[in-house]
């Protein structure tokens, strides 16, 4: 058994004042957790691994682990998963929607690698609506982005970047041995034996709602989505990969999709697109409402002219084109003609009646519209 006897001490050694100084704010507890707004307040979470944490903001770990100056380069080796060798991490860590960018590891040599070893918890919603984006993460056996293995309950994560191990290699988790739903990973992959677009090796796990896309390579038990299964207890509604991205035909487990397939919401059996996921239909793959990435996984461009720029606006001539501003917050953009959304917005067969709540406002407190619109002395009609 993994010993956690050496941040167990560490723990008691340090007055409850003192805990509060590794942290932007918080006690630990259910109610109030550790807040984390640095790169060493993340770190701080391997002394406190049966603790509540979550993020305050978005988490840029490039300078501190990829730099021969930065804190965590650890002579080449990176950052240290979390909370260390031979150890599992027990807490909660709600991401909060935002992400943690340019996480580098490189311990070709240790097992049980990404930003945490093992993922051990009898909570639900272990870890959740967090993302890990453009990391780089290299190790030797049970190696994902998140964690090399998860037997907590992970919901609403996402990946981007690469990953590369030899056995149990997967683009979020190596091992996923308990709940895993609404994710995705738009990670590479490459490994040797159990390599998969979102995990190596799928061992007693409820599945649920997941998809992948990226690039996939190995020698052995190589899938889209899963590299290999044993005991899997259910899979609630259907998982995906990308039939083409990824370079692979087969999966221990999910249906294929061609990238113009995944861009139908159609395809996606038990996707919650009222709450959890949402997606342009057509021109984008599905993303987690609760953590909004840039740029959108599979997106194409949905206008006819312009490329969104001040001196070349895109440009709105349809009531279809004036929702997509809704999937590009920070671009420019200019009315056409005017536009009459009554039939839209206010009948039962409307685009945009969304069960009779009409139209749904552009942006949200966290992602507001920070764009601009020309209006071009032309009108928007009748919007409910």
């Amino acid at each position: 058994m993994r010993s956690v006897l050496i941040p167990f001490l560490f723990l008691l050694a340090i007055s409850n004042s003192a805990q509060g100084q590794f942290f932007a704010g918080g006690d630990g507890s259910t109610d109030n957790p550790w807040q984390i707004s640095t790169p060493s307040q993340l770190d701080s979470l391997r002394y406190f691994s049966r603790d509540n944490f979550i993020l305050v903001n978005n988490i840029n770990m490039g300078f501190d682990t990829q730099n021969p100056e930065g804190k965590y380069w650890n002579e080449g080796k990176g950052f240290e998963p979390i909370p260390g060798s031979f150890q599992e991490f027990f807490g909660v860590l709600d991401g909060n929607g935002y992400k943690i960018d340019s996480l580098f590891i490189n311990r070709p040599d240790e097992d049980y690698v990404g930003l945490f070893t093992t993922i051990l918890c009898c909570k639900e919603d272990t870890i959740y609506d967090l993302g890990l984006t453009n990391a780089e993460v290299t190790g030797n056996n049970n190696v994902g982005v998140l964690a090399g293995q998860n037997a907590g309950y992970i919901k609403r994560v996402y990946t981007t970047g690469d990953v590369s191990g030899n056995e149990h290699v997967g683009g979020i988790l190596g091992i996923s041995a308990n709940d895993f739903y609404d994710s995705y990973s738009e990670a590479n992959v490459s490994g040797v034996n159990g390599v998969g677009g979102i995990t190596g090796y799928a061992i007693s796990s409820d599945f649920g709602m997941l998809y992948s896309f990226g690039k996939v390579t190995g020698e052995e038990n190589v899938g889209g989505l899963v590299g290999y299964i044993s005991n899997i207890s259910s899979i609630e509604d259907e998982v995906y990969w990308n039939i083409e991205t990824s370079g692979i035909d087969s999966s221990a487990l999910g249906t294929p999709l061609t990238s113009d397939q995944m861009r139908q919401r159609s395809n996606y059996v038990g996707f919650n697109f009222d709450s959890i996921w949402e997606m342009s239909d057509g021109f984008t793959f599905p993303f987690l409402k609760a953590n909004r990435p840039k740029p959108l996984p599979g997106f194409i461009d949905p206008f006819q002219n312009g490329n969104g720029t001040e001196l070349d606006p895109y440009q709105i001539s349809t009531n279809t084109e004036l929702n997509q501003i809704r999937f590009l917050l920070e671009d420019n953009f200019i009315l056409m003609n005017n536009l009459n959304l009554t039939f839209d917005t206010q009948n039962p067969e409307g685009e945009f009646w969304n069960g009779g709540k009409g139209w749904r406002p552009i942006g949200t407190a966290r992602n507001p519209f920070l764009g601009n619109l020309d209006g071009n002395n032309h009108t928007d009609r009748k919007s409910t």
